[in-house]
């Protein structure tokens, strides 16, 4: 599940700003929590040292990560505790 337009001109370069990416994967994971009827907390943290804006990453690098730990980590959990 992709949360950007497959024409999206992001898409099309080779990297994106780390800051970018980040609002992808939080809005991807904000679907997903409200979709499973909100069973997980998540929060993304960036080191301080890290300059969001500058720093430059392939599209889409985390979230196929990020996806597969709430599908198969997370899907059946019964309450937040991992029970």
């Amino acid at each position: 599940m992709l949360i950007r337009p497959h024409s999206a001109p992001e898409l099309t370069r080779d990297l994106v700003p780390l800051k970018d990416e980040l609002e992808a994967l939080r809005l991807y994971v904000e679907i997903e929590s409200m979709r499973l009827e909100d069973k997980f907390d998540h929060v993304i943290r960036v080191a301080e040292s890290i300059d969001t804006e500058t720093v430059l990453v392939p599209p889409v690098l985390m979230q196929p990560y990020v996806e597969n730990a709430i599908w198969h980590g997370l899907m059946n959990r019964e309450d937040r505790t991992g029970r």
